[in-house]
C-alpha cells in the first residue's frame, strides 16, 4: 500500500499531465509563421506570370490553329496584339498575363500580328518574343514547314 505522501499508482504526477494551453499556442503560432513565409516565397505563386508559361500557352494555341488548317483543308489564322497581349485563334481566344512584354516579328495588320496556316501545314511564319524582367521566351513558327517551337526552358 502506498504511503499517504506518495501519489497513488493511477494518479499522474503534476509533470506528467501533458502540454499546457500556452505551450500549444506557441507551437501553433510558430507553425503559422513558418507556413506563411514558405507560401510567400514559393514559386507556385508566380505560375502563369512568367514568359515560359505564356510561351507554352501560345504554342498550344498555334498548334491548334495549324491542326485546324490541316484537318479542314482551309487556311487558319492566329493573331496576337502585342500592345495588350490578347490573342485569337480558330474557335478560341485568350490573353497573356499583364507585365509580360510582347514583340511580334512577322506579318502584321492594324496592330495585330498574324500567322496564317495553310492546309498543307506551312505558314506565313513569325516569331513572338515574350519577356518579363530578365526572363525571356521565344516562340517561332517556321514559314516552310509550319513547325512551332519555343526556346523556353522546360517546366
Amino acid at each position: 500500500m502506498p504511503s499517504p505522501t506518495e501519489p497513488a499508482p493511477t494518479e499522474l504526477a503534476p509533470d506528467d499531465r501533458g502540454y499546457t494551453l500556452l505551450e500549444l499556442l506557441v507551437v501553433v503560432v510558430i507553425l503559422g509563421l513558418a507556413l506563411t513565409l514558405a507560401a510567400t516565397a514559393a514559386p507556385w505563386r508566380r505560375i502563369g506570370h512568367d514568359p515560359a508559361t505564356a510561351a507554352a500557352t501560345l504554342v498550344g494555341a498555334l498548334r491548334t490553329a495549324r491542326a485546324v488548317a490541316i484537318t479542314t483543308g482551309r487556311r487558319s489564322t492566329f493573331a496576337i496584339a502585342p500592345a495588350d497581349g490578347n490573342w485569337v485563334g480558330p474557335g478560341e481566344r485568350g490573353s497573356l498575363p499583364r507585365g509580360i512584354a510582347i514583340a511580334f516579328h512577322g506579318p502584321a495588320a492594324r496592330g495585330w500580328g498574324r500567322i496564317v496556316f495553310s492546309p498543307d501545314g506551312s505558314a506565313t511564319g513569325g516569331r513572338i518574343l515574350l519577356s518579363r524582367g530578365a526572363a525571356r521566351a521565344l516562340v517561332t513558327v517556321d514559314w516552310l514547314t509550319g513547325r512551332i517551337s519555343t526556346d523556353a526552358p522546360p517546366r
